[in-house]
């Protein structure tokens, strides 16, 4: 039951039409009020300015802009343990071959139970490497075709 608690807490809904514009505003009225530093200095009546670090900062004018295009957001904290299955979805590979990945030690994870969990941020690690190595070929593949159109 906690589990189900947990996934719809997390799990992103399509904002309205209300949401997209508010959250637009709110964009715009945070970027206005940054500090010279990048800080926000949020007042509430005659109370005491809260100063929101710069790289909060951002994080929460991003949030509101993903929001204002229309983009559905999810919190999930970065430590989160997911199922494999879960894991293989959000990389977009089939099931069997995330645990290969798995196999061959691509991807961190917890010793297999009734599922293998991983964390989180070791997914994402996993994305950002595969990110990297893809784009070094694909620049390897620009300079060999460079090379071969200059022969």
């Amino acid at each position: 039951m906690e589990d189900a608690v947990e996934r719809a807490r997390y799990m992103p809904e399509e904002p309205s039409p209300e949401e997209i514009a508010s959250a637009a505003m709110a964009a715009t009225v945070l970027k206005n009020a940054r500090t010279d530093d990048g800080a926000l200095e949020i007042r509430a009546g005659d109370s005491a300015a809260v100063r929101v670090e710069p790289v909060i900062a951002d994080k929460l004018i991003d949030l509101l802009g993903r929001v204002s295009n229309g983009d559905m957001v999810g919190f999930v904290p970065a430590n989160s343990m997911v199922a494999s299955c879960q894991a293989a979805s959000i990389i977009n590979v089939s099931h069997e071959f995330f645990l290969k990945l798995l196999d061959a030690g691509e991807i961190k994870h917890l010793p297999p139970g009734y599922l293998h969990r991983v964390c989180l941020v070791d997914l994402m690690s996993y994305l950002e490497r595969r990110t990297i190595e893809r784009s070094a070929v694909l620049d390897e593949f620009a300079r060999l075709g460079q090379e071969w159109d200059a022969s």
